[in-house]
């Protein structure tokens, strides 16, 4: 592999589901980032960056994959819709992308919360290689008591959750008039998007309501033990309505030496609002994550694993 070549390889979770990932860099890397989108994201959540990256960083692998009911990973159904279920799914990524080698975990918004909640379960498993993690736009806990997320304690709220999870799969033309009644409280949350279809593959409604589910109810704090003593970085748009800067704050307030980066006029879409200021401080992460990695014994190096299912190619 070239050191910009890109490989589409699919991982099968540990229920059989099929999550869509892209690797790009060289074949053996010291260094893995993974990239983790949220609701309503896909990969290419993360174009701005992963171009950045494998060409300011060659020598690293950036592995970016779409999480479950997204993109062209699985649909599953909305009893797998949760953020348990995505850290299972995110180790599973590891497993078969990563197998041995240094990792770097960024997410956005619910990828960050799969993040925490990944830190607080498989102590035994990867993390000890995890060398920096970046938490985006997102919350540890309480999302239901600040900004638009307290939407989702209301009595309506949790209602439609439970009514949505009960209805079939939904076909295409229910998907389309979902995202399209939605499309004025995106417009709102990510203000300079100019088409929703352009950024997001919706889920169907039963996984959407099973998502919205599981944040209302997360709580990531116990992964800030974890995060003790590996480089942190934590990002939030001064605007953001989603996961306003109290999430942040409280994150950062228990995690004394993260990096706190709050984007004066950036609401919750930073990485497409904002790529330069994110591209900047994932520079920084990595450099912050190779001074750690240089006070530890060597450990083999990554290797990519050869895709062995073809994938199609977004549109």
């Amino acid at each position: 592999m070239n050191p910009t070549a890109t490989q589409r390889v699919s991982v099968t979770a540990a229920d059989g589901l099929a999550l869509a990932t892209r690797q790009i860099g060289p074949e053996v890397a010291d260094l893995t980032m993974i990239l983790l989108h949220g609701l309503l994201g896909d990969i290419d959540s993360w174009s701005c960056q992963t171009s950045h990256l494998t060409s300011r960083h060659p020598d690293i692998r950036v592995i970016a994959y779409d999480q479950r009911g997204h993109g062209h990973s699985g649909r599953g159904c909305a009893l797998s819709s949760t953020i348990g279920q995505l850290a299972r799914d995110l180790d599973a990524v590891i497993d078969t992308t990563t197998p041995t080698g240094h990792i770097v975990l960024v997410g956005h918004s619910m990828g960050a919360m799969t993040i925490l909640q990944y830190l607080q379960h498989h102590q035994s498993r990867n993390t000890d290689r995890i060398t920096g993690v970046g938490l985006i736009a997102t919350a540890a806990a309480d999302i239901t008591r600040h900004g638009l997320g307290r939407l989702l304690g209301t009595p309506l709220a949790v209602g439609a959750c439970a009514l949505a999870a009960q209805i079939p799969v939904s076909d295409d033309a229910v998907r389309t008039t979902a995202v399209r009644a939605t499309e004025p409280l995106w417009r709102l949350v990510t203000k300079k998007t100019p088409t929703l279809a352009a950024l997001i593959n919706a889920p169907q409604l039963p996984v959407l309501a099973g998502f919205l589910d599981s944040i209302s109810h997360f709580d990531g704090t116990a992964a800030y033990r974890a995060l003790g003593g590996t480089p942190t970085l934590i990002m939030c748009g001064t605007v953001d309505r989603v996961t306003p800067p109290r999430h942040s704050a409280a994150i950062a307030a228990a995690v004394s030496a993260a990096e706190v980066v709050d984007v004066p006029g950036a609401g919750h879409m930073l990485m497409l609002h904002r790529p330069h200021v994110v591209n900047d401080r994932l520079d920084a992460l990595v450099e912050r994550a190779r001074r750690k990695l240089a006070a530890r014994p060597p450990t083999p190096a990554a290797r990519a694993v050869p895709a062995t299912t073809t994938l199609p190619l977004a549109a």
